[in-house]
């Protein structure tokens, strides 16, 4: 029996929000050698204040960025199995705290990036919302999967 199931839309656009967020800038900051972009990908400079041969124009973070990715697409093949639905609702658990690791790591590295920066002033984007509605999404989707068991074992009790 086939369920129509509306945790496979939870987890796209958990992934989504997820590949979405590795292109991203989520925090503007100031320094005394300019301006900064910080995203998944790098740190950019937009604007040069004091000119300065020691600051590069872009530091990239190509292990987050990575990460990133690779939980994206974790959680987009947890899509397609469900089949197996007991191993779809562990799979979604394993993205669940993927996802909440990798929000915490990006806030721990984003501090320690805006403290080694000697920031003056720090704007935080709308884009750092984007993983925690991803992590949100994950958990509906937890809860669908979870349904889903209840549903089938209520047929299985029936017959």
């Amino acid at each position: 029996m086939v369920i129509q199931r509306i945790q496979s839309l939870w987890l796209f656009i958990a992934a989504v929000l997820l590949g979405i967020f590795s292109f991203t800038t989520y925090v503007d900051f100031s320094t005394p050698f300019g301006n900064f972009a910080l995203s998944v990908m790098s740190i950019d400079k937009t604007e040069l204040i004091e000119v300065s041969e020691s600051v590069p124009n872009t530091v990239y973070s190509w292990m987050y960025f990575a990460l990133d990715i690779l939980i994206s697409l974790f959680i987009f093949i947890v899509i397609f199995l469900y089949k197996n639905i007991k191993r779809q609702c562990k799979y979604a658990y394993m993205s669940l705290l993927l996802t909440i690791c990798f929000t915490a790591s990006i806030g721990i590295y984003s501090y320690m990036v805006l403290n080694y920066w000697q920031m003056l002033d720090y704007r935080i984007t709308a884009a750092i919302v984007l993983p925690i509605c991803s992590i949100i999404f994950i958990i509906l989707a937890i809860k669908g999967i979870k349904r889903d068991i209840r549903t089938l074992y209520s047929y299985d009790r029936i017959r």
